[in-house]
């Protein structure tokens, strides 16, 4: 069971996103986020996030985020993201994402936030936004050297 996700923010710097987590239903499940930030600078984060899940087949997400408000998620997703940009020589970009998945059966759904607001599901999939917190953080660095882990 994996949950699979890429994530766009936009705020003077790109930055793609892909998170990859083993599922067990009724435990918990690690996701790992690996993020490229493009701005004249390249950097490469990854992001260690314990998430709860209840009971989820196969999930696959396309988060899209726009200067920290809108979050557009696919399959039974719940996604809050706050992003801040600061655009300048060297780019930084602060996301925080809220990720939590609770599924009957993962149909195309979906899912909308908007910062702050509650999520719309469609297509017969219950998702329910609990506590799962995954501190994102990019900095944009020359070249392509690969940043430390950040566990929450």
């Amino acid at each position: 069971m994996l949950v699979s996700a890429g994530v766009e923010v936009v705020a003077g710097a790109v930055a793609e996103a892909e998170v990859v987590a083993e599922v067990v239903a009724g435990a918990e499940a690690v996701a790992v986020v690996e993020a490229v930030v493009v701005a004249g600078a390249v950097a490469v984060a990854e992001v260690v996030a314990v998430v709860e899940v209840v009971a989820v087949a196969e999930v696959v997400a396309v988060v899209e985020v726009v200067a920290g408000a809108v979050a557009v998620a696919g399959a039974g997703v719940v996604a809050e993201v706050v992003a801040e940009a600061v655009a300048e020589a060297g780019v930084e970009v602060v996301a925080e994402a809220v990720a939590v998945v609770e599924a009957v059966a993962v149909a195309e759904a979906v899912v909308e936030v908007v910062a702050g607001a509650e999520a719309e599901a469609v297509a017969g999939v219950e998702v329910e936004a609990e506590a799962v917190v995954v501190d994102l953080q990019l900095k944009a660095i020359q070249g392509a050297e690969a940043l430390p882990k950040y566990v929450k």
